[in-house]
Protein backbone atom coordinates (compact mmCIF):
# COMPACT_ATOMS: atom_id res chain seq x y z
CA UNK A 1 0.00 0.00 0.00
CA UNK A 2 1.35 3.13 -0.99
CA UNK A 3 0.46 5.74 1.25
CA UNK A 4 1.12 9.71 0.55
CA UNK A 5 1.16 12.68 2.80
CA UNK A 6 2.03 16.46 2.18
CA UNK A 7 5.45 16.71 3.29
CA UNK A 8 7.10 19.75 4.52
CA UNK A 9 10.33 19.89 3.21
CA UNK A 10 12.69 23.34 4.20
CA UNK A 11 9.45 25.03 5.10
CA UNK A 12 7.76 24.44 1.67
CA UNK A 13 4.74 21.83 0.98
CA UNK A 14 6.04 18.84 -1.10
CA UNK A 15 4.35 17.51 -4.05
CA UNK A 16 0.74 15.11 -2.69
CA UNK A 17 1.53 11.78 -4.96
CA UNK A 18 -1.92 11.11 -4.46
CA UNK A 19 -3.71 13.93 -5.25
CA UNK A 20 -1.35 16.11 -7.58
CA UNK A 21 -1.08 15.20 -11.18
CA UNK A 22 2.08 14.53 -11.53
CA UNK A 23 4.35 14.50 -14.45
CA UNK A 24 7.50 12.60 -15.66
CA UNK A 25 10.47 15.27 -15.30
CA UNK A 26 11.19 14.16 -19.19
CA UNK A 27 7.78 15.23 -20.11
CA UNK A 28 7.53 18.31 -18.15
CA UNK A 29 8.69 21.06 -21.31
CA UNK A 30 5.54 19.93 -23.23
CA UNK A 31 3.43 20.70 -19.99
CA UNK A 32 5.17 24.14 -19.91
CA UNK A 33 4.67 24.88 -23.37
CA UNK A 34 1.29 24.76 -23.46
CA UNK A 35 0.78 27.97 -21.50
CA UNK A 36 4.23 29.74 -22.50
CA UNK A 37 3.41 28.85 -26.16
CA UNK A 38 7.24 27.81 -26.73
CA UNK A 39 9.29 24.52 -25.14
CA UNK A 40 11.78 24.87 -22.60
CA UNK A 41 15.15 22.80 -22.53
CA UNK A 42 14.96 20.06 -20.22
CA UNK A 43 17.87 21.08 -18.42
CA UNK A 44 16.06 24.32 -17.26
CA UNK A 45 13.48 22.46 -15.62
CA UNK A 46 16.00 20.41 -13.84
CA UNK A 47 18.00 23.60 -12.87
CA UNK A 48 14.20 25.04 -11.63
CA UNK A 49 14.15 22.13 -9.25
CA UNK A 50 17.51 21.93 -8.20
CA UNK A 51 19.42 25.46 -8.19
CA UNK A 52 15.98 27.33 -8.22
CA UNK A 53 15.11 31.26 -9.57
CA UNK A 54 15.65 33.82 -7.31
CA UNK A 55 15.24 31.67 -4.20
CA UNK A 56 12.33 29.33 -5.50
CA UNK A 57 12.14 25.99 -6.37
CA UNK A 58 10.48 24.09 -8.53
CA UNK A 59 8.93 20.96 -6.22
CA UNK A 60 9.96 17.27 -7.49
CA UNK A 61 10.23 13.83 -6.36
CA UNK A 62 12.26 10.88 -7.09
CA UNK A 63 10.54 7.62 -7.50
CA UNK A 64 11.18 4.62 -9.29
CA UNK A 65 14.34 5.92 -10.69
CA UNK A 66 12.67 8.70 -12.36
CA UNK A 67 12.34 11.93 -11.19
CA UNK A 68 8.60 14.08 -11.52
CA UNK A 69 6.93 17.23 -10.70
CA UNK A 70 3.07 18.35 -10.83
CA UNK A 71 0.85 20.50 -12.79
CA UNK A 72 0.12 21.92 -9.36
CA UNK A 73 3.87 22.20 -8.36
CA UNK A 74 4.57 23.70 -11.35
CA UNK A 75 1.48 26.31 -10.72
CA UNK A 76 2.82 27.03 -7.59
CA UNK A 77 6.41 27.58 -8.88
CA UNK A 78 4.84 30.40 -10.93
CA UNK A 79 3.07 31.72 -8.82
CA UNK A 80 5.78 32.01 -5.95
CA UNK A 81 8.08 33.44 -8.32
CA UNK A 82 5.59 36.15 -10.05
CA UNK A 83 5.44 37.41 -6.01
CA UNK A 84 8.99 37.44 -6.05
CA UNK A 85 9.51 39.33 -8.81
CA UNK A 86 6.90 41.65 -7.57
CA UNK A 87 8.27 42.37 -4.66
CA UNK A 88 11.77 42.91 -6.02
CA UNK A 89 10.40 45.32 -8.65
CA UNK A 90 8.91 47.49 -5.40
CA UNK A 91 12.07 47.24 -3.98
CA UNK A 92 14.56 49.69 -4.58
CA UNK A 93 16.67 48.50 -7.15
CA UNK A 94 20.10 46.79 -6.37
CA UNK A 95 21.29 45.21 -9.75
CA UNK A 96 24.55 43.89 -9.66
CA UNK A 97 26.78 44.46 -12.71
CA UNK A 98 27.78 41.12 -14.65
CA UNK A 99 30.86 40.21 -15.68
CA UNK A 100 30.52 40.68 -19.23
CA UNK A 101 29.18 44.39 -18.35
CA UNK A 102 32.57 45.33 -15.65
CA UNK A 103 34.44 44.15 -18.74
CA UNK A 104 32.99 46.45 -21.79
CA UNK A 105 33.39 49.03 -19.23
CA UNK A 106 37.05 48.72 -18.59
CA UNK A 107 37.28 48.05 -22.25
CA UNK A 108 35.54 51.48 -23.15
CA UNK A 109 37.60 52.83 -20.24
CA UNK A 110 41.11 51.84 -21.96
CA UNK A 111 40.07 52.80 -25.62
CA UNK A 112 38.67 56.66 -23.83
CA UNK A 113 42.47 56.76 -22.24
CA UNK A 114 44.39 55.64 -25.53
CA UNK A 115 42.32 58.66 -27.43
CA UNK A 116 43.00 61.39 -24.94
CA UNK A 117 46.92 60.17 -25.16
CA UNK A 118 46.90 60.26 -28.75
CA UNK A 119 44.81 63.43 -28.92
CA UNK A 120 41.92 62.34 -30.37
CA UNK A 121 39.54 63.22 -27.31
CA UNK A 122 38.77 66.27 -25.35
CA UNK A 123 37.67 65.98 -22.02
CA UNK A 124 35.17 68.81 -20.97
CA UNK A 125 35.75 70.27 -17.30
CA UNK A 126 32.77 72.44 -16.19
CA UNK A 127 30.40 74.86 -18.48
CA UNK A 128 31.91 75.76 -21.78
CA UNK A 129 35.17 75.04 -21.01
CA UNK A 130 37.27 71.96 -22.84
CA UNK A 131 40.79 71.17 -21.51
CA UNK A 132 43.19 68.62 -23.38
CA UNK A 133 44.49 65.73 -21.58
CA UNK A 134 47.37 67.81 -19.98
CA UNK A 135 45.09 70.04 -18.57
CA UNK A 136 45.72 72.92 -20.59
CA UNK A 137 42.84 75.63 -21.63
CA UNK A 138 41.55 76.07 -25.61
CA UNK A 139 38.95 78.54 -24.86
Amino acid sequence: MLLAVSVFSQGQAMIDILKESLVEMRHAPREIEKFLGRRLHLGTIYRWCTTGVRGVRLESIVMGGGRYTSLEAMARFAEELTRTRSEQHDAPSQRKTSRADRARKKQLDAEADKWLRDGCLKVRKGRGEEFDEKGGSDG
